[in-house]
């Protein structure tokens, strides 16, 4: 059975310097309530594209965000709040005392998975239980990195990263072995599409595709597009098909997932603000 998740959509609205009315999405969501899982609350993200924003302006949002929130929930709605990455804690532990039972957790885009994983320990040494279980369900924004969505244990995640790839010639190959493909591993990228451009663009398409040259490469990911239905000349062509491609290596993910509890990196809850 699917599930339906209405997102408010104020990260695309901050990155073209437009605004949402909260009026008019709450309406939205009461007049679509029959089709909706759940929705978002609409959060403020701190100053502008391309800026880093100051601790102040990030406290600032923050507030705003929280009384939005707030505001929702006078409306008659439970919507899913969201703490990001560079908020001050006291925002994750105020929305588990609020009693929210579902929390988005947002990492920043633009940070290594590596400064992803560790604000994401302490996000969730935050929110298990002694045993590594949460005690609200979460939700990754913009996380398919298959070692953070096998490391915590999520209720759901989502990304456009699937369709960036596939947009930009590209697939997602999974991992081939002890005769059967491995999705809890990270994925292979193989660039697909036929070159395009000229000078030094095309010169490094063309070698891009040079594991069209390794025939065992062609073999490999060969084998990976007869499982997706997909041919060859059809995955170089068609763009909506390697979104189909792409999409084939997360359901099947999704399929084999299964929760484990998170190992806590401290016996306390922080202590910073």
């Amino acid at each position: 059975m699917s599930t339906f998740m209405l997102d408010s959509g104020a990260f695309s609205a901050w990155n073209s310097g437009t605004a949402i009315d909260l009026d008019q999405y709450i309406a939205y969501i009461k007049a679509h309530a029959e089709f909706i899982d759940y929705y978002v609350a609409l959060d403020v993200i701190p100053g502008s594209f391309g800026v880093t924003p100051s601790p102040e302006e990030v406290e600032v949002s923050a507030q705003k965000s929280w009384n939005n929130l707030l505001y929702m929930q006078s409306e008659g709605l439970e919507p899913v709040p969201v703490f990001h990455m560079g908020e001050q804690f006291k925002w994750l532990r105020r929305m588990v005392e609020h009693g929210c039972k579902y929390i988005g957790i947002s990492p920043a885009n633009d940070r290594t998975t590596s400064a992803k994983r560790e604000w994401l320990d302490r996000v969730f040494d935050e929110i298990t239980d002694k045993d590594g279980w949460p005690i609200v369900k979460t939700h990754a924004f913009g996380v398919t990195a298959i070692d953070l969505l096998i490391r915590y244990p999520w209720y759901s995640a989502d990304s456009t990263t699937w369709i960036m790839i596939a947009a930009r010639g590209r697939i997602l190959v999974p991992v081939w072995e002890g005769g059967k493909w491995d999705f809890n591993k990270k994925a292979k990228i193989y660039y697909i599409s036929e070159p395009a451009g000229e000078g030094e663009t095309l010169l490094r398409n063309k070698q891009l595709l040079k594991w069209k040259d390794v025939p065992s490469q062609v073999e490999y990911v060969t084998k990976w597009l007869d499982f997706c239905g997909v041919t060859m000349q059809e995955a170089t062509d068609d763009y909506r098909l390697r979104t189909v491609i792409c999409a084939k290596f997360f359901q099947e993910f999704e399929r084999g997932f299964v929760p484990t509890p998170f190992k806590r990196t401290r016996n306390h809850l922080f202590k910073d603000q």
